[in-house]
């Protein structure tokens, strides 16, 4: 890359990678809090790993590593990204784009293609214990050279701040209406928020030495 490309990339790292993180850490929660057997399965896999466990063996622990990939498919913060046509090229054998043509790949359909994730409405992170997906069909962050430069550091992001928060306290969502996603700039996010209560604290993690 030229020195300008780097220079973007470490921008878009830095900056565009506070409030998409902060959105998929509420959609997150979200669905944790509506889904009591995914709650119960993934504190069960914390709590062995012990109070103790260094940040390492918690990005290693499937289930936690499962629910973030879950929650990256079933609200994508980014549903689409563009693509210009440095040559033609011809889809499915039926339509050519000529070069210079603008092409939107919608990665939310991809993610919610049941032919690819059966029950896309639900939130079930079994699927990806159960199946490997390709990188044509498991594509939060994009494909391809371009594919988000932070996406290692969101995930690890997000699973250990899940951690610390599904550890420490007792959740409820304060309204039982379903919450939709709307867009917000180029990104999705929860029409109306998420607003939790705590309603009780548990164990506390320890201090990572």
């Amino acid at each position: 890359m030229t020195d300008s490309e780097v220079r973007d990339q470490l921008i878009t790292l830095l900056l565009a990678g506070h409030e998409t993180s902060a959105t998929a850490l509420a959609w997150c929660i979200y669905y944790l809090a509506r889904t009591p057997e995914v709650l119960g399965r993934l504190r069960s896999e914390l709590d062995a790993l012990g109070a103790e466990a260094p940040p390492e063996a918690l990005l290693r622990a499937p289930y936690l590593d499962a629910v973030v990939s879950e929650t990256l498919r079933i609200e994508p913060i980014v549903t689409d990204v563009l693509r210009v046509c440095r040559e033609p090229f011809t889809l499915a054998n039926k339509w050519t784009i000529p070069a210079g043509e603008v092409v939107a790949v919608m990665i939310v359909s991809i993610m919610k293609d049941a032919r690819v994730f059966p029950e896309p409405e639900r939130f079930w992170p079994e699927r990806f214990l159960e199946k490997k997906f390709g990188v044509a069909e498991y594509l939060p962050f994009g494909g391809g050279a371009r594919r988000c430069l932070g996406a290692a550091f969101a995930e690890a992001e997000l699973a250990l701040a899940i951690t610390e928060l599904v550890l420490r306290w007792e959740i409820e969502l304060e309204s039982a209406e379903p919450e939709r996603a709307t867009r917000k700039n180029v990104t999705m996010g929860p029409a109306r928020g998420v607003r939790i209560r705590i309603k009780s604290a548990r164990q506390a993690r320890a201090a990572v030495k």
